[in-house]
């Protein structure tokens, strides 16, 4: 049995709740924001208003684990659970408010809220940002927000980066999975260059099959500063392409590292000094240097595997395991296109989720989603797992089938010349 709270105990255990969520205010410094006509003011108050449940949401996440606070840590679960509907409550009111923007070099504000906001691929301030993340019109590497005016200024919902190319394709306009971005290592350093783009009567050229392509654009880094800022983005971004450019993302699998690594753990006798000081840690409670560990630990292993079977493990921890990457482009509406394998070291497995371009097929992946079922593409379906709830889409093979993107017109053969 559980340990017994007498009904002393539990009205102590009420009051030091709510002494704890009035200390988490105080940090918080949280003050009601007064309501101005100008839809700047307004917008201004929303900010405060977010920034403040956002504030104490933090202070209870640090207070929720420690053993003084084990008595009310289900008052203190509940009192999360009510900041996070809150949060995406105003949060959704800033989104209503906000416009995408193509994101320029003299958009000094911007960028620096673009760094504030970047954790994925963090980079040293706007003047990296500058040189490796925002082009010209005219350049291959663009940077796109989602921002609300308030009386501060442009306020930054959320970043996203983006990489234009070229994709071949077979003779029958198929591009290939394996030709999407997987090295988001050099990508990410990579300094914008003249941006390449195939005329429409040049699409399907057999006498110039340098032309011959699929505009695409691969999303390589996502930042949000609100509660479903990088999904309304992400929507308003793959809108904008109006269904004519194949849109993949470059994602990491972060904690797949972790989740192998426990794996080992957990499976294994072999002994060694990473995988001791991980129990180590584990037993005195520092759980974040454990997960550290953990991560050594499966990045070690996957580097001694072949690509084959990385590919394989990854599939297996996708459909088997709620990746958080993965939830997001998924609930999204798209779906697992492709598994890369990398020599980078800061991310070694990469996933291309691809988005339609057909809205219909974005919400029915969407709904299978939240059915419990995982869109894979049909290269990958020969190693998914047979157990596992799968949705097949984007053809049967290694290319892409055409149902996933469109075409400004039908594609014209050029004829010979005389």
């Amino acid at each position: 049995m559980g340990v017994q709270f007498s009904t002393s105990d539990m009205k102590a255990a009420v009051q030091s709740a709510r002494a704890v969520i009035r200390r988490a205010r105080d940090r918080a410094s949280a003050t009601q924001a007064s309501l101005h006509l100008t839809p700047s003011g307004r917008a201004s108050a929303l900010n405060d208003r977010y920034r403040a449940l956002s504030r104490e949401m933090s202070a209870i996440r640090k207070e929720i684990d420690l053993p003084d606070n084990a008595p009310i840590k289900d008052f203190l679960e509940q009192r999360k659970n009510e900041l996070n509907e809150q949060m995406t409550v105003v949060g959704q009111k800033l989104i209503n408010r906000a416009r995408l923007v193509t994101v320029r070099p003299s958009d000094e504000a911007i960028l620096q809220q673009l760094v504030d906001n970047e954790k994925v691929h963090p980079v040293s301030g706007t003047e990296e940002m500058r040189k490796t993340r925002v082009g010209r019109v005219d350049q291959d590497k663009a940077a796109y927000a989602l921002v609300v005016d308030t009386k501060e200024g442009p306020l930054v919902l959320a970043g996203i980066f983006v990489k234009y190319a070229v994709l071949p394709v077979n003779g029958d306009m198929q591009p290939a999975y394996k030709d999407i971005r997987g090295d988001v290592g050099v990508l990410k350093a990579e300094k914008p260059q003249k941006k390449m783009k195939v005329r429409p009567e040049k699409r399907v050229d057999i006498y110039a099959p340098e032309l011959t392509g699929v505009d695409s654009v691969t999303l390589y880094t996502i930042s949000s500063a609100v509660k479903g800022g990088g999904k309304a983005l992400v929507n308003d971004l793959t809108q904008s392409f109006q269904g004519q450019t194949l849109v993949s993302t470059l994602s990491p699998v972060r904690e797949f590292y972790a989740f192998k690594g426990q794996e080992i753990l957990d499976t294994t006798a072999v002994r060694d000094a990473e995988r001791e000081t991980a129990k180590e840690c584990a037993n005195s409670g520092d759980m974040k240097q454990y997960k550290r560990r953990l991560n050594n630990i499966g990045k070690q292993f996957l580097a001694k595997q072949s690509e084959a079977s990385i590919k394989a493990m990854t599939i297996d921890y996708l459909t088997r395991v709620k990746d958080p990457v993965m939830n997001f482009h998924l609930s999204n509406g798209a779906y697992i296109g492709d598994i890369k394998v990398n020599s980078d070291g800061t991310d070694p497995v990469t996933v291309n989720y691809v988005y339609p371009s057909d809205p219909e097929i974005r919400a029915r992946n969407s709904q299978a989603f939240a059915d419990g079922r995982i869109a894979v593409a049909g290269n990958l379906r020969s190693i998914v797992p047979a157990d596992r709830n799968i949705l097949n889409v984007g053809g049967a093979g290694h290319n892409i089938d055409r149902s996933i993107y469109s075409w400004p017109r039908e594609p014209q053969l050029v004829p010979q010349a005389a």
